[in-house]
């Protein structure tokens, strides 16, 4: 039952894209450039020294998303 409600909030929590939540941070960004061939997922340069992370397709834009 626990690893089942885990599961479920983590699959939620990136969906929904929980910021304190979520588990697609910068280091398994960086992860899927060297192991996967999405580009769609690749941590992209700015104009400024940072790093931009892209929202993937999964995420719900903002006016998608409900809060009840």
């Amino acid at each position: 039952m626990h690893i089942e409600k885990n599961i479920f909030e983590n699959i939620i929590n990136t969906i929904i894209d929980v910021h304190e939540k979520i588990e697609d941070n910068v280091k398994s960004r960086m992860d899927v450039t060297d192991i996967c061939d999405r580009q769609e997922l690749h941590l992209q340069p700015s104009l400024s020294d940072k790093t931009v992370k892209p929202k993937a397709k999964f995420v719900l834009p903002m006016n998608k998303q409900r809060v009840v």
